[in-house]
């Protein structure tokens, strides 16, 4: 039997014009823009277990209630890659796998990430720092003359097709993504 499924990104490249394979690629090297321009954060969770913390320099840092992506990763490794029709609710009011819940779950990324970090479990599967990188879609990419990652991949419509896309190479950038953190500590030492 033939692969005759579809997939949504090639709905994406068809609506742009492009061949799938020009739009991954153009892709992959705005991702790479993105990774060196978004905001990464540290992240932990409430109390209660039930949200993530997020917090930069500033203080606690609320993501905008639009689509996009985002990384959570360790110095070691990503460790959760996803996407998010709102990222102010996916990451801070997320009903789903909760504490409070009476569920049981087996292989949600997220809430197993909730769960270690809530047990204090991170420590002794180094997990110490753990960090989340938002891939917005009002994020500005700077190659497609201020263009915002919405308008040039209409995230709203095709974050799932888009996570599916960017996971093939997310992984690659992991050391980018660990030099931001090194580069913004090295900038407060010199500030202090």
């Amino acid at each position: 039997m033939a692969f005759n499924a579809q997939w949504s990104f090639e709905h994406l490249a068809r609506d742009s014009g492009q061949p799938v394979p020009a739009l991954l690629r153009r892709l992959q090297s705005d991702f790479q823009e993105m990774v060196r321009t978004c905001p990464i954060l540290r992240l932990s969770v409430t109390d209660s277990g039930n949200c993530f913390l997020l917090n930069d320099e500033a203080g606690r840092y609320e993501p905008p209630a639009e689509a996009g992506l985002y990384s959570i990763f360790t110095r070691d490794s990503v460790l959760y890659f996803g996407e998010a029709t709102d990222l102010c609710r996916r990451q801070l009011k997320d009903p789903d796998n909760t504490a409070d819940s009476t569920k049981t779950f087996d292989n949600q990324g997220r809430a197993v990430l909730k769960l270690i970090l809530h047990r204090g479990w991170y420590s002794e599967l180094g997990l110490d720092q753990v960090f989340i990188q938002i891939y917005a879609g009002s994020c500005v990419l700077p190659s497609r003359e201020g263009q915002t990652f919405e308008q040039a991949y209409r995230v709203a419509l095709f974050s799932k097709a888009l996570e599916g896309a960017m996971a093939l190479f997310v992984h690659r950038y992991h050391s980018a993504m660990v030099d931001r953190i090194a580069a913004t500590t090295a900038q407060k030492k010199n500030a202090g």
